[in-house]
């Protein structure tokens, strides 16, 4: 998260849109001399943090859906080398990233779709979750580029934005 700095008077919402916050006026001295009155305003800035919102990054694996292999069975079946470069790739990625990651979230395996209070088992590409926070959505986009899930077959992900649920 960037500080920025605004002046007095200045609303928020003309450095980052969205938001209106106005900050408070110039701090007045003011002093008697005699009978004349002298009033001085000193100027005041502030730092701001920008805004972040929140992310959901879903990884998905079309190669899981069609496969019909769970992520705990892709594990199994990788050797302790692969499972630690790939460790290795994800540490760097996260690294990188800093502050961005909120939750590194974790593998997914098996799903169950439930639906007027049943549940049936059920597959799904999607073998992995992340939550981040960015200035934008393009911001959320660039962070994830390079990211070591694009090494696996079929790999792609969707990013979502979180909104916050109004009275919460």
């Amino acid at each position: 998260m960037q500080p920025m700095r605004i002046k007095v008077g200045q609303t928020l919402s003309s450095v980052n849109p969205g938001s209106r916050r106005l900050f408070p006026s110039p701090v007045r001295h003011s002093r008697q001399l005699g009978n004349r009155k002298y009033v001085a305003f000193e100027e005041v800035s502030y730092d701001v943090l920008t805004p972040m919102n929140k992310y959901l990054v879903l990884y998905r694996s079309e190669a899981a859906l069609t496969s019909g292999i769970y992520v705990s069975e892709m594990f199994s079946k990788s050797t302790p080398e692969q499972m630690a470069a790939g460790m290795a790739a994800w540490r760097a990625w996260h690294e990188k990233c800093g502050g961005a990651v909120v939750d590194l979230g974790a593998p997914l395996d098996k799903s169950t779709t439930v639906a007027g209070g049943s549940g049936a088992p059920g597959k799904t590409s999607i073998t992995g979750y992340t939550l981040l926070q960015a200035g934008s959505l393009e911001e959320a986009v660039a962070l994830m580029k390079d990211h070591p899930h694009f090494h696996m077959p079929g790999a792609s992900m969707q990013i979502l934005e979180c909104v916050p649920m109004p009275g919460m």
